[in-house]
C-alpha cells in the first residue's frame, strides 16, 4: 500500500468519526494512531505483520507526544490559565474593577467603560479570552444591571472585552500559533500589542457613540471619586 494511499483513507476516517460526532481531537488521534501502525505493519506483497508494526508505531508516538508537550512555549499555557485563577480567586480582577469604575464614573458609559478596561487588563494576566469574559461577567454585568445599564450594552461590553485576550499579551492563540507554524512567541506577542490596544480605544469609543446617541441605555452613575477615593482606586490598580 502506498503511503499516499494510506494517508487518504486516514483523513477519510477522521471525516467519517467527525460526522459521527466523535470529539475532533479522539478522531485525529485514533486514525493517526491507526495509520502509524499499519504504516509499519505493511510487508511487500500485501502482508501485514502486526505485531512488528506496533512496537514502532508505539515508539513514534510516544516520543512525538513527549517532545510536544515537552516543549518551553506549551509550558506557557497551564502557566498562564493558573495565574487566571489566582487572580481571579485572589479578588485581583475585582480591585481591579472596583478601580477603573470610580475613575472613569464621570464619562458616559463609564461602567461600560471600565468593564472594557478591565477587560484588557485580565487579559494581560490570563491570555485567555474565555477565561476573561467568564471573569469580568461574573464581576461587571449585574454591577452594570444595577445601575439600569441596558442588558444589551451590559452583556456586549463583556463580550467584547474578552475578545481582548485573544491579541494582549500573553495571548495563548498567540502561544497555540507559534507552536504549530514554529514563529517567534515573543515576535508574536509584541505583534498584538498595538491591534489590542486599538481594539480597545474602538471598543471605548463605540461605548461613548451608543451612550450619545441612546443616553436612556447607559444612566449616569452619579459624581466622579474625589480626594480619598481616588487614592483608594490608584490602591486598587
Amino acid at each position: 500500500m502506498e503511503a499516499t494511499t494510506l494517508a487518504g483513507l486516514v483523513v477519510a476516517a477522521v471525516l467519517v468519526l467527525i460526522a459521527l460526532r466523535v470529539p475532533i481531537a479522539y478522531a485525529i488521534g485514533a486514525c493517526a494512531a491507526l495509520g502509524l501502525w499499519l504504516f509499519f505493519a505493511w510487508r511487500p506483497g500485501g502482508a501485514l505483520d502486526l505485531e512488528q508494526g506496533l512496537r514502532p508505531a508505539l515508539r513514534l508516538i510516544g516520543s512525538n507526544s513527549y517532545a510536544f508537550v515537552h516543549g518551553y512555549p506549551l509550558s506557557m499555557i497551564p502557566l498562564f490559565i493558573g495565574l487566571g485563577h489566582v487572580a481571579y480567586h485572589a479578588g485581583i480582577t475585582t480591585d481591579l474593577y472596583n478601580a477603573l469604575r470610580i475613575l472613569l464614573r464621570r464619562l458616559p458609559g463609564g461602567l461600560a467603560i471600565a468593564s472594557v478596561t478591565g477587560c484588557a487588563g485580565f487579559s494581560a494576566i490570563t491570555g485567555s479570552s474565555v477565561a476573561c469574559a467568564a471573569a469580568m461577567g461574573r464581576i461587571a454585568v449585574p454591577e452594570m444591571l444595577r445601575h439600569g445599564y441596558h442588558p444589551r450594552l451590559a452583556a456586549g461590553a463583556v463580550a467584547a472585552g474578552g475578545t481582548l485576550g485573544s491579541l494582549i499579551p500573553p495571548s495563548l492563540l498567540f502561544v497555540i500559533y507559534a507552536i504549530f507554524t514554529e514563529q517567534s512567541v515573543n515576535g508574536l506577542f509584541l505583534a498584538g500589542v498595538v491591534p489590542g490596544l486599538l481594539s480597545l480605544a474602538g471598543f471605548v469609543v463605540t461605548i461613548l457613540v451608543w451612550c450619545a446617541l441612546r443616553p436612556g441605555d447607559a444612566p449616569s452613575d452619579g459624581g466622579g471619586a474625589e480626594g480619598a477615593g481616588r487614592l483608594a482606586a490608584l490602591a486598587g490598580l
